[in-house]
């Protein structure tokens, strides 16, 4: 499952990440990890939401697919293609899977991994965390 943090007094529910379908990929960063910023409203504001992503995926678009490691540099610029993007959906399973698609046509899946966290993403009243398998 995904599990939930409180934050403050907000309790987080599957459903408020909902409010990113339609942000946008603003900045992305490569090192340790990969870090997608999605810029969104939240109410009167504008506000960031952050995925970190620790684990190998795949970045499915309508030329194929391209394997993305965080941890391998030469996998990198694929990633960048999803910069100012917007999220076109967003869903976190039971198992901790969280999925998401954009504007490009372009989609991804991170499951959990065995020895670490695949993936964090946290934002204003939410904080989801893929614990190891």
């Amino acid at each position: 499952m995904c599990y939930s943090i409180k934050i403050m007094t907000i309790r987080a529910k599957k459903d408020d990440i909902n409010v990113l379908v339609g942000a946008e990929v603003s900045t992305i960063k490569l090192g340790y990890d990969i870090t997608l910023e999605l810029a969104y409203d939240h109410g009167e504001n504008r506000t960031t939401a952050y995925l970190y992503i620790y684990a190998p995926f795949n970045l499915m678009s309508k030329g194929g697919k391209a394997m993305i490691d965080p941890d391998d540099a030469k996998t990198w610029p694929d990633v960048l293609t999803l910069m100012h993007t917007k999220v076109e959906s967003i869903k976190c399973t039971e198992d901790e899977v969280i999925s998401l698609s954009f504007s490009s046509g372009q989609s991804f899946t991170i499951a959990p991994v065995p020895r670490y966290e695949a993936w964090l993403l946290m934002g204003r009243g939410f904080w989801y965390v893929a614990q190891p398998n």
